[in-house]
């Protein structure tokens, strides 16, 4: 809901690597909607995205790089609305 203040998504629950997820350097390479979000935080396997109050949807996109430069990417679909009820993630796997 536009109410919450922030959204947490543990990253070690989406991606792993065979060196260990210490090995993965994580990023926010897209959002389609960046007026949803004011702040995106991301401390070791922990990103935090601060909701900005505004309403509506949005795309984003998480990728998670390892020591070698190889990636792997993951989309998902970020909803705030004005009703109350919880950010529905909506994950879309996409492998390069």
């Amino acid at each position: 809901p536009s109410t919450q203040t922030s959204l947490v998504v543990p990253l070690n629950q989406i991606f792993a690597d065979d060196n260990g997820v210490a090995n993965l350097t994580f990023t926010v390479p897209n959002n389609t909607n960046a007026a949803l979000i004011s702040n995106t935080q991301i401390a070791g396997t922990q990103l935090t995205f601060t909701l900005s109050g505004t309403t509506g949807t949005g795309v984003i996109t998480l990728r998670a790089t390892d020591a070698g430069t190889a990636f792997v990417e993951t989309t998902f679909q970020l909803q705030v609305t004005a009703s109350s009820g919880t950010p529905e993630l909506v994950n879309v796997i996409r492998i390069n």
